[in-house]
């Protein structure tokens, strides 16, 4: 196995059952510095656990926009890291405005933690060369980022956009959010946001092997959707909280 997807949060801001806010580790198992978080809502501490990951292992955490649910789990993250013993530095990673928000969100607990974090800003496109990370800015109605992490790539928030067509191109997974239900398009994009229809063209546009269908909204019955649906270029799914896909 050369690369694990663990879906520790597969939802949007109203969890249900199945699906909490988003947070997806990826690991890569030929490289020195090969996990990586992308995302952080819900409690991911115990998504950790229930998966049988050490809180030590997370080298880094990239968040793609400031929203409530993709940034919520980042206190009882670092206060669990803390209680677990690690003394290993954390880095975190995304736009200018959300750093400062993660700052205040540290500051607001007063933590006394056991290990270092390092806040860092990134803008517009690029690579993180320590962790392998290609990034770029996406179209949601606030900025927003998308990520590529070892031929994986992660749409964040974003309505169909070029820009996530070129980072994402033969990807072999690409994980896509579809906020709003098929034939609610024009909503959806006014909002910065997606449909299974626009995450099953951008898998095409992109040329990519597989596509993962998360950040759904859970009136919508996405289970059903993938049930129904033929994806010619590899295999489609709507991951649920814990589910695990490895590659190579």
């Amino acid at each position: 196995m050369k690369t694990q997807v663990n879906f520790i949060g597969t939802g949007w801001a109203i969890p249900t059952p199945s699906r909490s806010a988003t947070s997806i580790l990826i690991s890569d198992k030929e490289l020195i510095k090969n996990n990586i978080l992308f995302d952080c809502g819900g409690d991911v501490a115990k998504g950790f656990t229930h998966n049988d990951i050490s809180l030590d292992s997370i080298d880094s955490v990239f968040i793609s926009h400031g929203h409530t649910d993709h940034i919520s789990g980042i206190p009882g993250l670092l206060h669990s890291m803390h209680l677990y013993g690690r003394d290993k530095d954390l880095y975190i990673y995304s736009l200018e405005s959300v750093i400062s928000k993660i700052s205040s969100i540290i500051e607001a607990f007063d933590f006394d933690i056991s290990f270092d974090v390092f806040l860092n800003e990134i803008e517009g496109s690029g690579n993180i060369d320590t962790f392998n990370v290609e990034y770029t800015e996406v179209d949601h109605q606030t900025p927003a980022l998308a990520f590529r992490f070892s031929e994986i790539t992660f749409s964040g928030d974003t309505a169909p956009c070029s820009d996530l067509y070129d980072i994402g191109f033969k990807s072999e997974l690409i994980i896509h959010e579809a906020t709003l239900p098929p034939n609610e398009e024009s909503k959806a994009h006014r909002l910065g946001h997606s449909t299974p229809l626009d995450a099953l063209d951008t898998a095409h546009e992109t040329n990519s092997r597989n596509l993962a269908i998360i950040h759904t909204n859970p009136e919508y019955d996405i289970d059903r959707f993938v049930k129904h649906t033929t994806f010619e270029l590899g295999s489609l799914f709507a991951p649920k909280d814990y589910d695990t896909i490895n590659f190579g």
